[in-house]
């Protein structure tokens, strides 16, 4: 387009004639509120998001050709925890999923659930509920010698964890003394 015919003073513009451009006098222009919808991905591109809505800012593999069996995001830090069926399990921090930590839980067991604790991450598997900090070091190790393969379990207030399977009960252990104390 040939634009040496027009007037070089169009392109600039009077605030008084322009109240709307300027950021001060108007508030839906204020740089802090129109961030607000917006995450950024891993190119630190804007992404926006839609209010109770979600979209992919980052995917991470964990290992080749191993299916991941439970997932948990941490309540106490900004972890994603993945086991896979090998009995691994691995956290990821951040917009861009960063390892934090990988460690093994089980040998020879998938991991069934995940559950974060401030002191630490309770993982169930099939026949054992572990206890290790964010890091992988073991805070304690409950085998159940009777349970018949273990599913899922439940934080409760008082400092217990209820632990159910497909045996005909739910047994509850207390996690101050690592015991059973119900079934």
């Amino acid at each position: 387009m040939n634009f040496d015919g027009l007037d070089p003073g169009l392109g600039d513009y009077a605030a008084g004639l322009h109240e709307g451009l300027e950021p001060g006098l108007d508030s839906t222009l204020d740089p802090v509120s129109l961030l607000q919808a917006v995450e950024l991905n891993p190119d630190a591109m804007a992404v926006p998001v839609v209010e109770g809505m979600y979209s992919e800012l980052h995917s991470v593999a964990s290992e080749v050709g191993v299916p991941v069996s439970a997932t948990h995001f941490d309540l106490h830090e900004e972890l994603l925890w993945i086991g896979n069926h090998r009995g691994h399990a691995s956290s990821f921090f951040g917009p861009t999923m960063g390892r934090y930590s990988s460690f093994q839980v089980h040998l020879a067991d998938d991991v069934r659930h995940i559950q974060s604790m401030d002191t630490g991450v309770l993982f169930l598997t099939k026949s054992n509920l572990k206890c290790l900090t964010r890091g992988g070091l073991v805070m304690f190790d409950y085998p159940m010698e009777e349970a018949a393969d273990m599913h899922s379990l439940l934080l409760t207030d008082n400092n217990t964890v209820l632990l159910g399977g497909l045996q005909n009960y739910v047994t509850e252990v207390d996690l101050n003394t690592v015991q059973e104390t119900q079934k």
